[in-house]
Protein backbone atom coordinates (compact mmCIF):
# COMPACT_ATOMS: atom_id res chain seq x y z
CA UNK A 1 0.00 0.00 0.00
CA UNK A 2 1.24 3.12 -1.18
CA UNK A 3 1.28 5.79 1.54
CA UNK A 4 3.29 8.17 0.55
CA UNK A 5 1.75 11.21 -0.64
CA UNK A 6 1.91 14.80 -0.96
CA UNK A 7 -0.26 17.26 0.42
CA UNK A 8 -2.83 17.53 2.99
CA UNK A 9 -3.00 13.73 3.24
CA UNK A 10 0.06 13.08 3.94
CA UNK A 11 -0.97 12.62 7.41
CA UNK A 12 -3.18 9.88 7.18
CA UNK A 13 -1.37 6.24 8.25
CA UNK A 14 -2.41 3.13 9.17
CA UNK A 15 -1.54 2.07 12.85
CA UNK A 16 -1.69 -1.48 13.81
CA UNK A 17 -3.28 -1.80 17.74
CA UNK A 18 -1.08 -2.68 20.48
CA UNK A 19 -1.29 -5.14 23.00
CA UNK A 20 -4.66 -7.00 22.54
CA UNK A 21 -4.52 -9.69 24.96
CA UNK A 22 -3.14 -12.56 23.45
CA UNK A 23 -4.41 -12.75 19.48
CA UNK A 24 -6.48 -9.41 19.11
CA UNK A 25 -7.59 -7.58 16.39
CA UNK A 26 -6.33 -4.22 15.17
CA UNK A 27 -8.34 -1.34 14.51
CA UNK A 28 -7.13 2.11 13.06
CA UNK A 29 -6.98 4.55 15.90
CA UNK A 30 -6.35 8.08 16.00
CA UNK A 31 -3.96 9.83 18.83
CA UNK A 32 -5.83 10.71 21.77
CA UNK A 33 -6.70 14.30 22.87
CA UNK A 34 -5.20 15.19 26.20
CA UNK A 35 -7.82 14.62 29.33
CA UNK A 36 -8.61 17.94 31.52
CA UNK A 37 -7.63 17.05 35.28
CA UNK A 38 -10.70 16.83 37.72
CA UNK A 39 -10.74 19.85 40.24
CA UNK A 40 -9.32 19.34 43.73
CA UNK A 41 -11.22 18.56 46.53
CA UNK A 42 -12.48 21.59 48.67
CA UNK A 43 -10.84 22.37 52.11
CA UNK A 44 -12.08 21.39 55.12
CA UNK A 45 -11.19 23.65 58.02
CA UNK A 46 -11.91 21.57 61.07
CA UNK A 47 -13.42 24.04 63.71
CA UNK A 48 -11.35 24.22 66.96
CA UNK A 49 -12.63 23.56 70.44
CA UNK A 50 -10.83 25.51 72.66
CA UNK A 51 -7.34 26.54 73.34
CA UNK A 52 -4.94 29.39 73.58
CA UNK A 53 -1.66 30.98 72.25
CA UNK A 54 -3.65 30.93 68.74
CA UNK A 55 -3.13 27.57 68.09
CA UNK A 56 -5.76 25.96 66.46
CA UNK A 57 -7.22 21.42 67.26
CA UNK A 58 -8.56 19.26 64.75
CA UNK A 59 -9.90 15.96 65.33
CA UNK A 60 -8.37 14.55 68.64
CA UNK A 61 -5.09 17.10 68.28
CA UNK A 62 -4.43 20.42 69.58
CA UNK A 63 -1.82 23.03 69.32
CA UNK A 64 -0.74 25.68 71.17
CA UNK A 65 0.96 28.58 69.94
CA UNK A 66 3.97 27.57 68.17
CA UNK A 67 3.57 24.05 68.36
CA UNK A 68 1.52 21.37 66.42
CA UNK A 69 0.53 17.75 66.91
CA UNK A 70 -0.55 14.74 64.57
CA UNK A 71 -3.67 13.06 65.26
CA UNK A 72 -4.16 11.68 68.73
CA UNK A 73 -1.53 14.14 69.83
CA UNK A 74 -1.61 17.50 71.67
CA UNK A 75 1.06 19.95 71.82
CA UNK A 76 1.83 23.11 73.56
CA UNK A 77 4.83 25.79 73.34
CA UNK A 78 6.95 23.41 75.21
CA UNK A 79 6.00 20.30 74.49
CA UNK A 80 2.88 18.09 73.78
CA UNK A 81 2.16 14.68 75.40
CA UNK A 82 0.84 11.10 73.79
CA UNK A 83 -2.91 10.78 74.12
CA UNK A 84 -6.36 12.01 73.39
CA UNK A 85 -5.83 14.99 76.16
CA UNK A 86 -6.00 18.51 75.39
CA UNK A 87 -3.44 20.56 76.60
CA UNK A 88 -4.32 24.49 76.18
CA UNK A 89 -1.14 26.40 74.26
CA UNK A 90 1.05 29.02 74.87
CA UNK A 91 2.96 27.39 78.34
CA UNK A 92 2.82 24.69 80.89
CA UNK A 93 0.28 26.49 82.97
CA UNK A 94 -2.37 24.40 81.89
CA UNK A 95 -4.60 23.13 84.72
CA UNK A 96 -6.05 19.69 84.97
CA UNK A 97 -5.98 18.16 81.48
CA UNK A 98 -8.15 14.70 81.33
CA UNK A 99 -8.02 12.09 78.61
CA UNK A 100 -11.58 13.66 77.56
CA UNK A 101 -10.04 17.04 76.63
CA UNK A 102 -11.73 18.69 79.49
CA UNK A 103 -9.89 21.29 81.42
CA UNK A 104 -10.84 19.70 85.52
CA UNK A 105 -11.78 22.13 88.16
CA UNK A 106 -8.96 23.34 90.55
CA UNK A 107 -7.70 21.25 93.26
CA UNK A 108 -9.62 22.39 96.85
CA UNK A 109 -7.39 24.64 98.94
CA UNK A 110 -6.02 22.96 102.08
CA UNK A 111 -8.08 23.28 105.42
CA UNK A 112 -6.51 26.10 107.71
CA UNK A 113 -4.00 25.02 110.16
CA UNK A 114 -5.23 24.27 113.91
CA UNK A 115 -5.03 27.15 116.22
CA UNK A 116 -2.26 27.11 118.62
CA UNK A 117 -3.14 25.68 122.44
CA UNK A 118 -2.93 29.58 123.31
CA UNK A 119 -5.67 30.66 120.86
CA UNK A 120 -7.98 27.34 121.58
CA UNK A 121 -7.75 27.87 125.23
CA UNK A 122 -9.31 31.58 124.77
CA UNK A 123 -12.38 29.97 123.13
CA UNK A 124 -12.70 26.76 124.84
CA UNK A 125 -15.43 27.14 127.34
CA UNK A 126 -14.91 24.40 129.74
CA UNK A 127 -11.40 25.99 130.31
CA UNK A 128 -12.50 29.20 130.58
CA UNK A 129 -15.61 27.86 133.06
CA UNK A 130 -12.57 26.25 134.87
CA UNK A 131 -10.77 29.25 135.15
CA UNK A 132 -13.32 31.48 136.27
CA UNK A 133 -14.14 29.14 139.32
CA UNK A 134 -10.55 29.10 140.06
CA UNK A 135 -10.08 32.63 139.97
CA UNK A 136 -13.13 33.49 141.82
CA UNK A 137 -12.27 30.35 144.26
CA UNK A 138 -8.93 32.29 144.92
CA UNK A 139 -10.53 35.67 145.40
CA UNK A 140 -12.93 34.32 148.26
CA UNK A 141 -10.19 32.77 149.93
CA UNK A 142 -7.84 35.90 149.93
CA UNK A 143 -11.04 37.69 151.27
CA UNK A 144 -11.49 35.63 154.21
CA UNK A 145 -7.80 35.46 154.87
CA UNK A 146 -8.42 39.43 155.10
CA UNK A 147 -11.04 39.13 157.44
CA UNK A 148 -9.03 36.94 159.87
CA UNK A 149 -6.12 38.94 159.93
CA UNK A 150 -8.32 42.27 160.44
CA UNK A 151 -9.63 40.55 163.21
CA UNK A 152 -6.23 39.19 164.76
CA UNK A 153 -4.64 42.47 164.41
CA UNK A 154 -7.51 44.30 166.32
CA UNK A 155 -7.32 41.93 169.25
CA UNK A 156 -3.82 42.23 168.90
CA UNK A 157 -3.72 45.69 169.33
CA UNK A 158 -5.94 45.69 172.15
CA UNK A 159 -3.98 43.52 174.22
CA UNK A 160 -1.24 45.14 173.74
CA UNK A 161 -2.92 48.37 174.60
CA UNK A 162 -4.05 46.47 177.34
CA UNK A 163 -1.15 45.22 178.47
CA UNK A 164 1.03 48.52 178.34
CA UNK A 165 -1.75 50.15 180.68
CA UNK A 166 -1.19 47.36 183.47
CA UNK A 167 2.34 48.15 183.37
CA UNK A 168 1.73 51.47 183.82
CA UNK A 169 -0.72 50.57 186.96
CA UNK A 170 1.28 47.60 188.95
CA UNK A 171 4.90 50.04 188.29
CA UNK A 172 2.67 52.42 190.01
CA UNK A 173 1.39 50.63 192.77
CA UNK A 174 4.61 49.20 193.28
CA UNK A 175 6.53 52.51 193.51
CA UNK A 176 3.28 53.70 196.01
CA UNK A 177 4.13 50.07 198.03
CA UNK A 178 7.85 50.92 198.69
CA UNK A 179 7.28 54.38 198.95
CA UNK A 180 4.88 54.24 202.40
CA UNK A 181 7.51 51.74 203.64
CA UNK A 182 10.33 54.13 203.24
CA UNK A 183 12.18 51.72 201.24
CA UNK A 184 11.83 53.69 197.52
CA UNK A 185 15.83 54.58 197.61
CA UNK A 186 16.12 50.36 198.62
CA UNK A 187 17.76 47.82 196.71
CA UNK A 188 14.63 45.92 197.09
CA UNK A 189 12.14 48.23 195.53
CA UNK A 190 15.02 48.03 192.67
CA UNK A 191 14.71 44.42 192.18
CA UNK A 192 10.61 44.33 192.36
CA UNK A 193 10.50 47.00 189.72
CA UNK A 194 13.22 45.46 187.73
CA UNK A 195 11.18 41.72 188.27
CA UNK A 196 7.89 43.62 186.78
CA UNK A 197 9.26 45.25 183.78
CA UNK A 198 10.66 41.57 183.26
CA UNK A 199 7.61 39.68 183.27
CA UNK A 200 5.49 42.69 181.39
CA UNK A 201 8.08 42.32 178.68
CA UNK A 202 7.58 38.57 178.29
CA UNK A 203 3.61 39.21 178.20
CA UNK A 204 4.31 41.44 175.10
CA UNK A 205 7.05 39.43 173.24
CA UNK A 206 4.38 36.65 173.58
CA UNK A 207 1.71 38.54 172.14
CA UNK A 208 4.10 39.89 169.23
CA UNK A 209 5.87 36.25 168.67
CA UNK A 210 2.03 35.04 168.19
CA UNK A 211 1.11 37.45 165.91
CA UNK A 212 4.33 36.67 163.37
CA UNK A 213 3.04 33.09 163.69
CA UNK A 214 -0.43 33.90 162.73
CA UNK A 215 0.85 35.94 159.65
CA UNK A 216 2.99 33.43 158.59
CA UNK A 217 -0.19 31.21 158.85
CA UNK A 218 -2.30 32.55 156.45
CA UNK A 219 0.93 33.65 154.29
CA UNK A 220 1.60 30.03 154.39
CA UNK A 221 -1.75 28.90 153.64
CA UNK A 222 -2.40 31.28 151.21
CA UNK A 223 0.87 29.80 149.10
CA UNK A 224 -0.36 26.60 149.40
CA UNK A 225 -3.98 26.92 148.35
CA UNK A 226 -2.43 29.18 145.14
CA UNK A 227 -0.10 25.52 144.44
CA UNK A 228 -3.37 23.61 144.69
CA UNK A 229 -4.89 26.06 142.33
CA UNK A 230 -2.49 25.87 139.76
CA UNK A 231 -2.24 22.59 139.95
CA UNK A 232 -6.02 22.38 138.79
CA UNK A 233 -5.76 24.50 136.37
CA UNK A 234 -2.75 22.52 134.77
CA UNK A 235 -5.10 19.55 134.72
CA UNK A 236 -7.74 22.30 132.90
CA UNK A 237 -5.32 22.90 130.52
CA UNK A 238 -4.69 19.17 129.58
CA UNK A 239 -7.72 18.43 129.62
CA UNK A 240 -8.79 21.59 126.93
CA UNK A 241 -5.29 20.34 124.43
CA UNK A 242 -6.70 16.92 124.73
CA UNK A 243 -10.43 18.24 123.26
CA UNK A 244 -8.31 20.15 121.11
CA UNK A 245 -6.12 17.39 119.70
CA UNK A 246 -9.77 15.33 119.36
CA UNK A 247 -11.07 18.12 117.69
CA UNK A 248 -8.65 18.74 114.88
CA UNK A 249 -7.12 15.10 114.75
CA UNK A 250 -3.65 15.93 115.81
Amino acid sequence: MNTMRTGPLLKVMTVQAQGGGGGGSSSPTHAPYPRKKPPPPPLVTAVPRSGSGGGSSNRNRSSGGGGSGGRGRSSGSSGGRIGGGYTGGGGNNSVGSSATGRISQAAPKPPPPPPSLGAFLGTDSAYKQQQSALAKAMADYKAQQGQSRTQYLTGYTGDLDTLGKNRTSSLGDLENDYAGRGLLQSGLYADSMSDMNTDFDKRQSSLEQAKAAFLAQLSGDLTNFSSEQELTLARAKQEAAARRAAQYGI
